[in-house]
């Protein structure tokens, strides 16, 4: 069923229900960046590199 619902995105009336999904993740990655950013400066930030 899944798989199925994924070869109807090339529908037109499909696409913009497509686009706002993407707008809402994101909107909640926005969180898990600032997160990943973080722990890469802390990364960066290593003496023993």
């Amino acid at each position: 069923g899944h798989v199925h619902s994924l070869n109807m995105v090339d529908e037109g009336s499909a696409f913009p229900g497509y686009t706002h999904k993407i707008v809402e993740l994101e909107e909640a990655d926005k969180e898990t960046m600032h997160l990943l950013v973080f722990l890469f400066m802390q990364f960066l930030s290593r003496p023993d590199q």
